[in-house]
């Protein structure tokens, strides 16, 4: 028999937004995988910071969005990553950096400071695909103002 579970809010501090980037190799290396990243509950449209990661997959593979969802339930996260069936995992790293501009150049000749930000992911595969040459690596260029206010919305 089947148990019944309960839907439990999280508390809204903790409320976020799913969002599944699903990707794929070109002709030369055939793999299906996805990210999972969560945003700012306040961040429920795609902006510039999901386009520029987008993009930066792009360069390598094909990519598109799969999932764009409120997580607002204990385990919903987890219920919605066990639909894919997932079993391999491999660290991924996409590196936020400012998208060089005449203007950002003399703003810096004048003094600004300007950083990169590392984001760290986590991978995962379908069971049996092979990822022997998938880049692990990769930079998604935003505008500096959008940059500095969007980077640390992503979890």
């Amino acid at each position: 028999m089947n148990k019944m579970l309960p839907f439990k809010f999280l508390p809204e501090n903790e409320h976020k937004h799913l969002r599944i980037i699903k990707f794929h190799g070109k002709d030369y290396n055939k793999f299906m995988s996805f990210i999972f990243y969560l945003r700012d509950f306040n961040y429920e449209q795609l902006d510039n910071l999901d386009y520029a990661i987008l993009e930066a997959l792009n360069e390598s593979f094909i990519a598109d969005f799969q999932l764009n969802t409120k997580i607002i339930f204990e385990n919903q996260l987890k219920e919605i990553q066990n639909r894919y069936k997932l079993e391999e995992i491999k660290d991924f790293t996409i590196q936020l950096s400012p998208a060089v501009t005449d203007s950002l150049i003399k703003e810096m000749q004048m003094g600004r400071q300007v950083y990169s930000y590392p984001k760290y992911f986590k991978i995962s595969f379908l069971k049996g695909h092979n990822f022997m040459y998938l880049h692990n690596y990769h930079v998604a260029y935003l505008d500096i103002n959008d940059l500095e206010k969007l980077q640390d919305t992503i979890k």
